[in-house]
């Protein structure tokens, strides 16, 4: 919960350097809608198929209602960001001329195994840094799948994990297990 009402914040922006808001969740979204006419433009990113994800964190019924006020929400912005035409599918109530679609590079078949091909195992250490909540919507537990990839090929790498959840003490596990430290 927010610590502070909203309407006890007072802006002064000059009209000449507006800036853009890039919104890239539920919260940043309902914030974004009270500041609005300070902005030149908002921008919402949706990462993920909200009626599914809601559902999946908070149960049928109020995940179904999140999933809704936060798809309707989005139609308030200028323009809306997607990683593919099934997210785009969810939004489809907008102005189409605000939609876009940009890949999730992550998403793309065989970009873990191309890019290792391409390393050079005498490199310099390779740094990945995971940062999300730790439930089975965002597949932390593929981060060790990672790194059995990236150890099969000799290739030197040190993984951060920032997040919480309910996957945590599986993810440690699986650390342990496979005596990564």
């Amino acid at each position: 919960l927010l610590k502070y009402h909203l309407h006890d914040i007072s802006f002064h922006v000059d009209e000449s350097c507006k800036p853009y808001i890039l919104s890239m969740c539920f919260s940043a979204d309902i914030i974004a809608c009270f500041v609005k006419k300070y902005s030149y433009q908002i921008i919402c990113s949706i990462r993920g198929h909200l009626l599914r994800n809601y559902i999946s964190d908070y149960g049928a019924p109020i995940g179904a209602a999140i999933a809704v006020v936060h798809l309707l929400l989005t139609a308030y912005f200028d323009k809306r960001i997607v990683m593919d035409a099934t997210m785009l599918k969810q939004i489809f109530f907008t102005n189409k001329e605000g939609n876009y679609i940009i890949p999730n590079l992550v998403n793309q078949h065989n970009f873990l195994g191309s890019t290792i091909n391409q390393l050079d195992a005498k490199s310099d250490v390779i740094n990945i840094i995971f940062i999300g909540s730790l439930t089975p919507r965002k597949c932390p537990l593929l981060i060790v799948e990672l790194a059995k990839s990236l150890r099969a090929y000799n290739v030197d790498f040190q993984i951060t994990v920032l997040g919480i959840g309910r996957l945590k003490s599986r993810l440690e596990f699986l650390i342990r297990k496979h005596s990564f430290d």
